[in-house]
């Protein structure tokens, strides 16, 4: 009776491997789960919970490196023709979210995910993803910015290794096919996005 409830406890608990970017754990096996989930912005479907975790954010405002104020948790996994992702986002400063319903391309004054994929790891130029807390997208390019001068990478490795995500280049014409849904909860907000491939 006892080996049987540890089991069935064992099988209760989160499968999902925790990244923490401060610990120096960044190197990221995504799971492949077969499986389709609905796009509604909850987190609570059983596959997020086998999903890769990403913690320990480091801010780059107002000064580079330090620990997040406001805690982020990313969750990752991917099926057959897509890359999912579900956000957790805090707001622990009087839980003020800045969100409207604004037009897609029009959250920059709003609190928003972006998930950048560099696709080629050129470090060069990457697909820009943005979510607002409600789902309104945006999405574009983003190229790095080189101390190198002249395009190139600079002596340190510039590329999006070293880039400051308010340097570089956006450009938000392309538009591309992808689905997001978020939505306000008690200290936060939470987004899931689906990336077809």
């Amino acid at each position: 009776m006892l080996l049987a409830t540890l089991a069935a406890a064992a099988l209760l608990q989160d499968s999902a491997i925790t990244y923490d970017g401060r610990a120096n754990r960044v190197h990221v096996q995504i799971p492949r789960i077969d499986t389709v989930i609905t796009i509604d912005g909850s987190l609570d479907e059983p596959v997020w919970r086998r999903a890769a975790r990403l913690t320990g954010f480091s801010q780059y405002q107002p000064v580079d490196g330090l620990p997040a104020v406001e805690p982020t948790e990313v969750l990752t996994w991917y099926a057959p023709d897509a890359i999912y992702f579900g956000i957790r986002a805090r707001e622990i400063h009087g839980n003020v979210v800045r969100a409207t319903h604004a037009n897609r391309d029009n959250i920059d004054s709003e609190d928003q995910i972006q998930i950048l994929l560099d696709t080629d790891n050129s470090r060069q130029i990457a697909f820009l993803f943005g979510v607002n807390p409600y789902g309104v997208q945006q999405d574009g390019t983003r190229s790095a910015q080189f101390a190198g001068g002249a395009g190139g990478p600079s002596a340190t490795g510039g590329g999006f290794r070293n880039i400051n995500p308010l340097e570089g280049s956006v450009d938000l014409n392309p538009d591309y096919f992808f689905e997001s849904k978020g939505r306000l909860v008690d200290g936060g907000y939470e987004v899931e996005v689906r990336i077809p491939f």
